[in-house]
């Protein structure tokens, strides 16, 4: 093979992280239809993927075309659903895809609510509360929603692995309350006119203190300025 090819055939083993995702699922529930790892999107609690028809099923396809997936048509289903499996290409392109080197954004992608909270001193002390409300309520139901899919999980899945990915997601949805539950509240003190800025610096400390992070040249917290509405 002439090097040329050889990276050729190296780069058309990359896959994206939605694709490494479906290689993953084939892997483990093989054999399975396109259908079937459809579902598993739908019934995830994350909302990075929509699990819509119209990004599984070609991504599937791309899969296969590829080599990395292996489909047989079922001539006795009537509706010639098509059994996929994953090939000993698509397992290495698997393998290698697990184990490259992480990314900063793989484990602390941009966070749209962390970025909103950051820009919340731009608004008057009593608007603070309101713009927080409703994400605290998509909080709580996102939360419902992590727990209820870990019982599923629990139920149904011999894969360890599985259950805690799960168990992951669930505990990311319990301290992004709680951590949503700090920020209200200091926006309800502030909107009573009350010092929030204290509270914040103490919280901060203790939570360095949790991590073994040395205080020095961390100043005393500032006198707040009361802000009018």
């Amino acid at each position: 093979m002439k090097p040329h090819s050889a990276c050729k055939r190296i780069m058309a083993d990359d896959v994206s992280t939605l694709e490494r995702t479906l290689l993953g699922l084939v892997a483990l529930d093989q054999p399975c239809t396109a259908y079937h790892i459809r579902q598993r999107f739908i019934q995830s609690p994350s909302p990075r993927w929509s699990g819509s028809a119209g990004a599984i099923y070609p991504a599937l396809s791309r899969l296969t075309e590829r080599g990395l997936l292996a489909a047989r048509e079922d001539s006795e289903n009537p509706r010639r659903a098509r059994w996929l499996r994953i090939t000993s290409r698509g397992r290495k392109a698997l393998k290698d895809a697990l184990l490259a080197p992480v990314t900063r954004r793989d484990v602390m992608d941009y966070d749209p609510l962390r970025a909103r909270v950051r820009a919340l001193g731009a608004l008057p002390a009593s608007s603070r509360v309101e713009a927080l409300a409703h994400s605290s309520e998509e909080l709580d139901d996102a939360l419902t929603d992590a727990k209820n899919f870990l019982r599923d999980v629990m139920d149904e899945a011999a894969d360890p692995y599985r259950v805690l990915a799960a168990l992951g997601g669930l505990r990311a949805a319990a301290a992004r309350r709680r951590w949503l539950d700090d920020v209200m509240m200091v926006a309800q003190r502030q909107a009573q006119a009350r010092d929030g800025w204290a509270w914040v610096h103490d919280a901060a400390i203790g939570a360095l203190n949790e991590m073994g992070h040395s205080q020095s040249g961390i100043h005393e917290a500032p006198v707040e300025k009361t802000s009018s509405s």
